[in-house]
């Protein structure tokens, strides 16, 4: 199985003026995630995290900007499920046994069976997460936890419904799933 050993985060300086929503931009963090070891190995870049100025930062601070971490985090778990999820043997011979099991249902006219998520398989994700519990620990530590906010800035309603739109709640729910329950904090709470 594929190790993910680590990330590493370059820095660039914003192009001259650069600013988003009205606050000028600071710093773009560029993050790698480095994948094997030796000359096997390879980096998987990231999406970028601009850290923004805020009224009352000093002039060398910078916070980052939700919907550039929340799309880091996002992209971050959709490579953990590829490289380590997808490839766990439990979960391979589970989605087999789904696709037997749509196959018989489906033949002989029975109603939808149960099939089984590896989002809600707690026990199998807590054995699977300390395999690339440093690449979260590096996430927190260079762009900082998601909130659900940023997500729903990323995501928004069609519509201007209040609360999450459908796909901001799949990305937290995956994120969750993949990086533990703990990973998304609620507006209020630092860090």
């Amino acid at each position: 199985m594929t190790e993910i050993n680590e990330l590493e985060v370059k820095e660039r300086q914003p192009t001259e003026m650069e600013d988003v929503r009205g606050r000028r931009v600071k710093t773009i963090l560029l993050p790698l995630i480095q994948i094997g070891t030796g000359t096997g190995s390879e980096k998987i870049e990231l999406p970028e995290v601009r850290l923004v100025s805020s009224g009352e930062d000093g002039p060398s601070s910078g916070k980052t900007y939700g919907p550039d971490r929340a799309r880091a985090w996002k992209k971050a778990s959709e490579w953990v499920q590829e490289i380590v999820i997808d490839q766990d043997p439990l979960v391979e011979e589970k989605r087999y046994q789904n696709r037997v099991k749509a196959e018989q249902a489906y033949l002989y006219r029975r109603e939808d069976p149960e099939l089984y998520q590896w989002q809600d398989d707690e026990e199998n994700l807590k054995k699977l997460r300390t395999k690339y519990s440093g690449l979260k620990r590096a996430l927190v530590e260079r762009i900082g936890r998601p909130t659900r906010r940023d997500f729903a800035e990323l995501y928004p309603h069609e519509y201007e419904d209040p609360g999450l739109s459908e796909r901001a709640r799949r990305a937290v729910r995956d994120l969750k799933a993949v990086f533990g329950a703990g990973t998304v904090r609620s507006e209020n709470s630092q860090g």
